[in-house]
C-alpha cells in the first residue's frame, strides 16, 4: 500500500493554508487530505487533487461551562471538558485508523504531532520562527520525520531551534515567487496588514499621515475600520491581489507575520516591520533576523509613537535590495517535494502491518 500525505493545517491566520496549498500544488499526482478547522474559505484556491476533513474548533464554546484550562508544561494546549477538542482528536484518529499509511505535515501544533505519533504516523514538521526550546516543541521536533522551514537559515539559530541540525531550510516562497512583476514607483507608502491580527490601528494610521511629508500617499491594504476620510489616505480592504495597489509604493510598514513578509519580498519592497504579540517570539524573532541581515528596518510596537517615520521610511529606501534575493527562492517548494518523495519512498520500503480495520 503506497504512502499518501495528509496535512493538518492550522486555523491562525492565513499563512498556513497558503503554505500547504503551494506544497499540495508542488505534488499534482498524489492524493492529499488536508484536515483544519478553518478551510471553508480558501475552497476556491485548494487543488483538486486535495480531499477537506474539517475538524470542529478545538477552543471551549457555549456548552463546555464546566471547561478547566489546566495548563501543563509538557504540552502547549490540553485542557479539559472541551468537547470540540474531543472531537477533532477522535476525527483525526479515525482518519489515521483508516488511512495508516499517511505521512502528516504539521502546520503547525505540537500536540497533533504527539498525537500522530502515538498512533504510528510519521510526520513532517513545519518549522516557524520564534524560541521554540521549551519541552512540547522539543518532544515535537524529537518525534518527527523530517522539519522543513519555509525560510532560510540565516533568519533562524540554533538557539531558536533546538532541531536546527534536523531541519531542511527550503527558503521562502509566496504566491508571487514565480510572479514577474513592474512597479511603477513614486512615493506612495504602504500600510499592509495580513490576516493572523495586527498592532496597527487607525489611531496609527492617523499618526502616521500627520507626521509623514505632504507628497507621501498612503495606501491601507487589509480588514481595519476605514469609515472614515482622511487626506492623503486610501482605505483599500481586504484585497485578493494587493500587489496591483503595491506595486506603486517602495516602502511597506507591515507586521512580521511570514505570509506579509515572503510576499513583500517576493514584490521586492523595502520593508519596515512593527512586529506584533505572538507565542513563543515568533515575530519578534523574525523581524531581529530580519534587520541583522539587511532585509527590513524594524521598529518596535511600543516604539511607533516616538519614531521619526520619515528618517524610518528614508532609511528603507537606502535597504540593499539585493540581500532579499536570499530570501525567498523558486526552487523551495521543489525543494520540499524532493524531501518529502524521499521519505515517502523510503517508508514504502518498509512493509505495513496489514491490520484489521472496523469499515
Amino acid at each position: 500500500m503506497p504512502y499518501k500525505y495528509s496535512y493538518y493545517v492550522h486555523h491562525h491566520g492565513s499563512g498556513h493554508i497558503m503554505r500547504a496549498i503551494a506544497i499540495a500544488k508542488g505534488l499534482p499526482n498524489q492524493n492529499i487530505t488536508f484536515l483544519g478547522s478553518d478551510l471553508l474559505p480558501y475552497c476556491k484556491l485548494i487543488p483538486d487533487n486535495v480531499n477537506c476533513v474539517h475538524l470542529p474548533i478545538d477552543t471551549a464554546g457555549a456548552e463546555d461551562v464546566h471547561h478547566i484550562l489546566d495548563p501543563v508544561s509538557f504540552l502547549h494546549y490540553a485542557p479539559l471538558r472541551v468537547s470540540g477538542l474531543l472531537h477533532r482528536n477522535a476525527i483525526i484518529i479515525d482518519f489515521f485508523r483508516r488511512n495508516p499509511e499517511t505521512i502528516l505535515l504539521i502546520d503547525v501544533s505540537a500536540e497533533v504531532a504527539l498525537l500522530a505519533r502515538l498512533c504510528g504516523i510519521p510526520t513532517v514538521l513545519i518549522r516557524q520562527n520564534g524560541i521554540r526550546n521549551d519541552i512540547a516543541h522539543r518532544l515535537a521536533y524529537e518525534s518527527a520525520q523530517l522539519i522543513i522551514a519555509p525560510l532560510p537559515s540565516f533568519l533562524d539559530s540554533k538557539f531558536d531551534n533546538p532541531a536546527y541540525h534536523k531541519t531542511l531550510y527550503a527558503g521562502g516562497f509566496s504566491r508571487y515567487t514565480h510572479v514577474k512583476h513592474q512597479d511603477q514607483l513614486g512615493n506612495d507608502v504602504a500600510v499592509f496588514l495580513g490576516q493572523g491580527g495586527t498592532n496597527i490601528d487607525l489611531f496609527f494610521i492617523r499618526h502616521l499621515r500627520i507626521y509623514l511629508r505632504r507628497e507621501m500617499h498612503l495606501h491601507i491594504i487589509g480588514a481595519i475600520d476605514s469609515d472614515v476620510s482622511i487626506d492623503g489616505v486610501t482605505f483599500h480592504g481586504v484585497l485578493d491581489h494587493p500587489n496591483a495597489v503595491l506595486s506603486s509604493c517602495d516602502v511597506v510598514i507591515c507586521n512580521a507575520g511570514h505570509n506579509t513578509i515572503m510576499e513583500l519580498v517576493d514584490l521586492n519592497k523595502s520593508i519596515i516591520c512593527i512586529p506584533a504579540s505572538r507565542p513563543f517570539d515568533e515575530q519578534l524573532r523574525k523581524a531581529y533576523y530580519l534587520s541583522q541581515s539587511g532585509c527590513a528596518i524594524t521598529v518596535l510596537e511600543e516604539d511607533i509613537y516616538q519614531t521619526d517615520w520619515n528618517d524610518r521610511i528614508d532609511e528603507a529606501h537606502k535597504l540593499d535590495k539585493a540581500v532579499l534575493e536570499h530570501v525567498t527562492d523558486v526552487d523551495a517548494v521543489p525543494n520540499i517535494v524532493h524531501h518529502l518523495e524521499k521519505l515517502r519512498k523510503k517508508l514504502v520500503k518498509i512493509p505495513l502491518t496489514p491490520y484489521a480495520y472496523d469499515s
